[in-house]
């Protein structure tokens, strides 16, 4: 009898006390996984300069100067060509800056002109074998 009560006290502290999962990775605080998932597109220079970035499930997002992200990032700045971040204290990196999407420098080389994707010939003197031939 004595013995489950010690049982049972040990499980109920252990309980208590929030014993975490050893199996589980820890907990990322600073959200750093996310960040390079993120894409910034640019920017609208207006009333407000405002940052137009895609987060890691793709949606859409307008962020502002000293604005404050849901995982606790703060924006700092934006320009033309970059959004830099401050990710917090305690957390490595404690900024991170992204680059602007489809600029020149990255070899944006998915672009082709229309006579590029269209059958070289169609309909009755076509070669066998394509699309719309003999």
């Amino acid at each position: 009898m004595r013995t489950k009560r010690r049982y049972l006290l040990v499980c109920a502290v252990l309980m208590l006390t929030g014993m975490r999962d050893p199996f589980r990775p820890p907990d990322d605080r600073c959200a750093i996984g996310l960040l390079s998932q993120w894409r910034y597109h640019g920017m609208v220079n207006g009333r407000y300069i405002v940052g137009m970035v895609a987060d890691e499930k793709k949606h859409w997002r307008r962020v502002r100067q000293n604005e404050r992200l849901p995982a606790g990032w703060r924006v700092t700045s934006i320009d033309e060509q970059t959004l830099v971040l401050n990710v917090g204290q305690g957390c490595e990196p404690n900024e991170w800056r992204w680059n602007r999407e489809g600029m020149k420098s990255e070899g944006n080389n998915n672009r082709r002109h229309a006579a590029d994707t269209q059958p070289a010939s169609q309909g009755r003197n076509a070669p066998t074998g394509l699309a719309g031939g003999g």
